[in-house]
Order: C-alpha cells, then sequence, then structure tokens
C-alpha cells in the first residue's frame, strides 16, 4: 500500500475520547515523518488538539452531521485531498458517509451496521467485551496505514507556560498556595456514566483533607458549579470551587500539581491520566469491568471503586443506569480507603 502523505483523524465525541486518541498520533508521527494529519473535532474540542506537535491542521465537525450536511462536508474534505481517513469512534456512520462522498480512498474505522461495507478495513469492536483499551484500539485502526509496528505512549494534552501561570493564578486567587499540597475532586461525569451523589463526593473531600491534610481542590465545566459548590460546602473548611474557570488546558496545569484525582468515569480523568496523576475512579454502575478495560487511565497508577450491587435490569455488561442501587453501593469509606492506600503506595502521603 502506498504510504499515506494526508490522513484525516475523525474523534468527535467527548474530551476523552479526543485525549484517547493523542497516543495514536504521536505513534503514526513517529513511523510516518512526513504525514500530514489533520484533526476533525467539535469546535468545543479544539482547545484540547491546540499546540499538538503532531496535527498540522485541526477541522470542525458535528457530533452526528444532519444528512443535510453530508454534501457540504464532502466538500470541504475533497480540498484536503486525503488519502486516508481515520474513523475512531466506533459507528461513525455519518462520517463514513461523508469520506466516501468525498472520495477518500482508504476509510478504516469499526462498524456492524448496513454501511459497514463502505470501509475498505473494518476493525470489529465488541462493545460489551472489548478486547482491548480505546487507545490501543484507536492505535489498531492506524496499523493499517504503515508496516511499522506503532507504539502507543502517554496522552498528549500540551500544557504551556501561559496555562501553567494562569492555573497557578487562580490557586492563589482561591488561598492555594504554591508550595501547599491538594487533591482534587470531579463530581461530574457529562452524562458519560452514572453519577455518584454530590454529598458523598463532599464526605470523601471532608475525609481525605483530615486524614492526609491536604486541601480539597473541586473541579468542573461552567454548568457544573452549582453541584461543585454543594461538594465544597460538604467539604468543609477550605474546599475550593474552581468549576467554570478553567480551560482545558489550565485544568490540566491544576491537575498535574494535584496529589491525586477523586473522580467519575469522565474526561477529567484521561487530562489528569495526561499529567501523570494518580487517579481514583468512582464507578457507580454494574459493567465497571467493560469500563476499566476499555477506558481506565492510561499509563499511570490508579484504583477503581466499583458498585457492589446492581439493580435487576442490569447487567455485567450493560448498565441502565436508571436505579439507585449501583450508587448506593459505592461507599464513601471505600472510595477513601483507596485514595489512601494508592497514596501510601506511591509515596506521596
Amino acid at each position: 500500500m502506498k504510504t499515506a502523505q494526508r490522513v484525516l483523524v475523525v474523534q468527535q465525541v467527548h474530551l476523552g475520547d479526543v485525549l484517547l486518541t493523542t497516543p495514536m498520533l504521536s505513534a503514526l508521527k513517529a513511523a510516518i515523518p512526513e504525514c500530514r494529519i489533520t484533526c476533525m473535532v467539535r469546535s468545543s474540542l479544539q482547545e484540547v488538539l491546540e499546540n499538538n506537535p503532531n496535527v498540522n491542521a485541526i477541522w470542525h465537525t458535528d457530533y452526528r452531521p444532519p444528512v443535510s450536511r453530508f454534501l457540504p462536508l464532502a466538500r470541504q474534505l475533497r480540498k484536503g485531498r486525503f488519502d486516508a481517513v481515520l474513523l475512531c469512534f466506533p459507528g461513525s456512520g455519518a462520517h463514513l458517509w461523508i469520506s466516501t462522498l468525498a472520495g477518500i480512498p482508504i476509510r478504516i474505522g469499526s462498524a456492524y451496521k448496513y454501511y459497514a461495507h463502505l470501509l475498505t478495513y473494518n476493525l470489529r469492536f465488541d462493545f460489551h467485551d472489548p478486547p482491548m483499551h480505546e487507545v490501543e484500539y484507536i492505535t489498531a485502526l492506524a496499523q493499517y496505514l504503515t508496516p511499522t509496528p506503532l507504539q502507543p505512549g502517554r496522552l498528549v494534552l500540551p500544557v504551556l507556560a501561559h496555562h501553567e501561570q494562569e492555573a497557578e493564578r487562580i490557586l492563589q486567587q482561591h488561598g492555594v498556595r504554591r508550595e501547599q499540597p491538594f487533591f482534587c475532586v470531579h463530581p461530574g461525569t457529562g452524562g458519560s456514566s452514572h453519577a455518584w451523589y454530590l454529598e458523598r463526593y463532599g464526605q470523601v473531600a471532608r475525609k481525605l483533607r483530615e486524614a492526609a491534610g491536604w486541601t480539597a481542590v473541586v473541579t468542573g465545566g461552567a454548568h457544573e458549579t452549582a453541584l461543585a459548590q454543594t461538594v465544597c460546602q460538604q467539604a468543609g473548611e477550605g474546599a475550593v470551587n474552581l468549576a467554570g474557570q478553567t480551560s482545558v488546558p489550565v485544568l490540566g496545569a491544576v491537575l498535574k500539581r494535584a496529589k491525586l484525582l477523586v473522580s467519575g468515569d469522565t474526561g477529567a480523568v484521561h487530562v489528569a491520566a495526561s499529567m501523570g496523576t494518580p487517579c481514583v475512579v468512582v464507578h457507580p454502575v454494574s459493567d465497571y469491568r467493560v469500563r476499566e478495560k476499555r477506558w481506565r487511565p492510561w499509563m499511570v497508577p490508579y484504583r477503581i471503586v466499583p458498585a457492589t450491587a446492581f439493580c435487576p435490569t442490569c447487567s455485567l455488561v450493560e448498565c441502565q443506569m436508571g436505579g439507585d442501587i449501583c450508587r448506593r453501593s459505592v461507599s464513601v469509606d471505600a472510595v477513601v480507603e483507596a485514595s489512601l492506600s494508592l497514596a501510601e503506595e506511591l509515596g506521596i502521603l
């Protein structure tokens, strides 16, 4: 196969998904240094890839473009004269049709539906029993482009000096001194998983603060300021609410300084992993084993705190996320114990 000189990478879903694509970008660029990589993401996720040395251009798309947008997007893609497209999210039907209409000769992805025949290479992926981590899956897609074995490394989130300065300014504004140790709590999920109880996150923060002597810093998006405030109220003295005050790179700079992150299964975990920060991930769902196998924190120490009881309609391969049995079964003490044991193991306590 002729070496692909122009590669389009489509990853239009969530923050964590885009970050999990970055090890493949590094590996592909190392294998084919002359290749030009264009990433197509939602406009809200552009900052995740800005300043990434392996990305030559960033184009925008919707999560699921309507049929009325197929031809305009196909015309845009034709201008890129791409040799290949990597559809990183399994079942990206709309973008597969658009890439086909654009005449991109090599189309790589994973699909089971009627449009699967449009793929040049179809790497089948079992959602209920994933054979590999998401990073490994995305890298396996790119492996079709080169005989050189691709070795994925760390997640890449470029955090520049001005991001670190902004993080320092925000922390000091909230009374967190440069030498002051802190840990982060991220209670939101963005709908990617079952949200654990805010009150319990707050109780975890309070108990960790009392046990370790660290300040609790609560993070979140602009739409999560109220829930972060609820966690801070439960956490008690000195808890800091940073929800809505950081961009993704600045959040990365904050997490880079943190002792560890306590969070649900969401994008903040992958931001922390890109910074090398240990993670304690709360999984109040019945299919936590599937989620851990596919989306666990990549290449950083971590602990999973899973549900221990499940709703009757849920199974080990699919959680309906409709009831409270799973959420109630995750105790505050279990999360605190996991956090302290991880800290002790790493010698940061």
